[in-house]
């Protein structure tokens, strides 16, 4: 009488073999896991080493910028973790945005850019949707969809009127990013004590964009505010050329 064989757990989906090869991307007992079905099959873990040799291969032929040159600010502090790119089709939820100003530039051909914001909150990780209630200590990644490459600045703007530039890191111009699905970013942010609300705006542009021109539309809108401060809860794009992303956190008090 032939054996009744053992009943196999099922193997990990390239994606989540993918997100194991980066330190943080997965809860921790979700990665334990992961490595404990490793250690007995073989055909796992040559497919992950295809991941890695694949994920090498792409960051060989397009290199990453390093967040851990982001300039102090006072209500964040750069997170830098291993750069990590999805290389399985991701399911995601985009945030919508955007503004169009034919005046102003051409208008976007094409599926329209998207970014990712993935949050984790201790050992959770989730996609946000504005308004996201987060809280400190909670950390940001921004994930890219594009068709094309195109150029990316990614600004976060809070009720006090401070901006701040989260990508590329210490820059005062959007920085030049790559086509293709789920794509992300190679560091994060962490959120600390700060309490109220802010907005991240990610700027998809044909062309380089300028600081400084985000600092002028945001004079104008200020000007139509009366002259007062800016309210980021009712602000969902900038008068900026180009395809906006941008999401709205609301700062949790404690045990909120």
């Amino acid at each position: 009488m032939p054996t009744t064989p053992e009943k196999r757990i099922a193997c990990p989906s390239d994606l989540k073999l993918s997100l194991s090869l980066v330190e943080g991307e997965l809860p921790g007992a979700e990665q334990e896991a992961i490595e404990a079905h490793l250690a007995g099959c073989d055909r796992c873990r040559r497919r992950r080493r295809e991941l890695e040799d694949e994920r090498n291969e792409l960051y060989a032929h397009r290199p990453m910028v390093d967040l851990r040159t982001l300039r102090p600010r006072q209500h964040w502090r750069p997170l830098v973790v291993g750069a990590a790119a999805c290389l399985a089709a991701l399911v995601a939820v985009w945030l919508a945005a955007g503004i169009v100003a034919p005046e102003e530039g051409p208008r976007w051909k094409g599926a329209a850019p998207s970014l990712e914001f993935r949050v984790q909150h201790e050992e959770n990780v989730f996609v946000a949707r504005s308004p996201a209630h987060l809280h400190p200590g909670d950390r940001i990644r921004f994930g890219t969809t594009l068709d094309h490459d195109a150029w990316l600045l990614i600004v976060n703007l809070d009720d006090e009127g401070a901006l701040d530039v989260y990508f590329p890191p210490g820059g005062d111009r959007s920085a030049r990013v790559s086509a293709g699905t789920g794509i992300f970013l190679p560091g994060s942010i962490r959120l600390d004590e700060h309490r109220g609300t802010e907005r991240i705006f990610a700027l998809f542009t044909r062309r380089q964009l300028r600081l400084e021109e985000v600092r002028a539309a945001l004079g104008r809108l200020r000007q139509r505010a009366g002259g007062g401060r800016i309210d980021v809860a009712s602000i969902e794009a900038l008068p900026l050329p180009g395809r906006q992303t941008s999401l709205l956190i609301v700062k949790e008090k404690p045990g909120g």
